[in-house]
């Protein structure tokens, strides 16, 4: 975090409120609903949201809500409702570019039931198309995640990178997938992991699924990164990648070509604008307005969970660890025993927790990264989500009431959007995790 002083954030506000930006959409979508025997193309289309929760989950929530005739749904799509698909199509509205083209399976959440024996069953096709529009929301779900979700991964490795290991289960897997006939293009973006020591031996047992083994890796014996871990299926380009990032690590920030900038501003002036980001070669700036919330708890974490932690190595155990001095044996500890804090603070007091015959210390480490962090939400008017991707790492910039400039980096963690087909646009809440000032302290600062 850092901080400057002597001027306001207006000018660099105003470069992406006035500069021409490229990368803006003029959305709009097509829909389709595909049952075994046709293809239904949605005429009215109410709205699509998506969820992407990069902590919690492993690919997109996507709801769409849209109506359709009385006839359609009831004679057409309600009869296999066990087995629809859903293809969306984005494209510019001047131009028709099509910016995505994607093919899903469909779940239908509402009318689901209730329609047998009702008067829905006992009309014709004409009377229900010319007398009822139902409204109907259902799920979309990537054909890939859900092969993915019931895929096991399995094997025996010695002497291997964490990395490789990872790499060669999905591959594999991926592989062996098969949609409309054919193998997926796919990729695996992996950030380098913290813990680059080869494992001797790796017994992968049962019942772990392929998009679940990265995290089994971190929380297991071994550990990837200190900051957590997240695993993400999501389409980039119109290419599906298997995304492998840490949560918490604030230093990615300065490692990686592709971040985001992000401006909170107090000035109700800049409430109203439709151009909200712009992007300055790989660094995607976003106006966050006034709308952010922070949701720092200051150093209760630390305090309620520990900000270090004392463990017993497990490598040295078995060795003869004293001194004899004389007629005395002493254990030596230190020969046995590690320990880490965050920092020193100002105040003399910390709270280390004695983890006791611990191997993994990426797990722990990465809650005590957490722990420093802070969440903070804000509302992207005129959004364009999808130059958001998985883990990716942001900086937060702001300026207080004595005209500092702080700059907090963190990570994405949120990403929760709403394309409104009747106003033609998108909006999105985005939440992050980032540095908290108290902890980090000047260096949050420029000076």
């Amino acid at each position: 975090m850092s901080l400057s002083t002597g001027f306001s954030l207006d000018s660099d506000i105003l470069e992406i409120v006035n500069k021409p930006n490229p990368s803006k959409r003029d959305s709009e979508f097509e829909v389709i609903v595909h049952t075994p025997y046709e293809d239904i193309k949605v005429t009215k289309l109410l709205l699509i949201e998506t969820m992407r929760n990069y902590s919690k989950y492993v690919g997109d929530v996507i709801i769409v809500t849209f109506n359709l005739t009385g006839g359609t749904f009831i004679k057409d799509v309600y009869p296999y409702r066990d087995n629809l698909e859903m293809t969306i199509v984005e494209y510019d509205r001047s131009s028709l570019k099509t910016y995505s083209d994607n093919r899903y399976k469909l779940v239908l959440i509402n009318n689901g039931g209730n329609v047998y024996g009702s008067k829905y069953t006992s009309s014709t096709r004409d009377h229900l198309d010319n007398n009822e529009y139902i409204r109907v929301e259902g799920q979309c779900i990537n054909r890939i995640v859900e092969g993915l979700r019931l895929i096991q991964v399995e094997g025996i490795y010695e002497n291997t990178l964490l990395k490789d290991i990872v790499y060669a289960e999905l591959t594999e897997k991926i592989k062996n997938l098969q949609l409309d006939g054919k193998a997926p293009e796919f990729g695996i973006d992996m950030i380098e992991p913290s813990n680059n020591n080869e494992i001797k031996q790796l017994v992968i047992p049962s019942g772990i699924y392929a998009l679940d083994f990265p995290s089994y890796l971190q929380n297991a014996s071994y550990g990837i990164y200190n900051g957590g871990i997240g695993t993400y299926v999501q389409s980039m380009n119109n290419k599906d990648y298997v995304f492998i990032y840490p949560l918490y690590d604030v230093n990615r920030f300065d490692q990686t070509e592709y971040k985001a900038i992000i401006y909170f501003t107090t000035s109700a002036k800049f409430n109203y604008m439709d151009n909200t980001y712009n992007r300055d070669g790989t660094v995607l700036k976003i106006l966050a307005g006034t709308s952010l919330r922070s949701l720092d708890n200051a150093e209760n974490d630390f305090m309620s969970q520990g900000d270090g932690f004392i463990r017993v190595i497990p490598e040295q155990m078995m060795n003869r660890n004293v001194v004899v001095q004389g007629d005395t044996m002493n254990l030596d500890a230190s020969s046995h025993l590690e320990g880490t804090k965050f920092k020193d603070r100002t105040d003399g007091v910390d709270k280390p927790i004695f983890l006791g015959n611990e191997k993994n210390m990426y797990k722990y480490r990465s809650e005590i990264n957490k722990n420093s962090l802070g969440t903070y939400q804000f509302t992207w008017h005129y959004s364009n989500p999808e130059l958001i991707y998985p883990g990716m790492p942001i900086q937060y910039v702001f300026e207080d009431n004595y005209g500092n400039i702080y700059k907090l980096t963190g990570v994405i963690q949120l990403v929760v959007s709403k394309y409104d087909n009747a106003l033609r646009n998108t909006s999105s809440s985005i939440t992050f995790m980032a540095q908290k000032p108290i902890v980090y302290g000047e260096d949050t600062v420029i000076s």
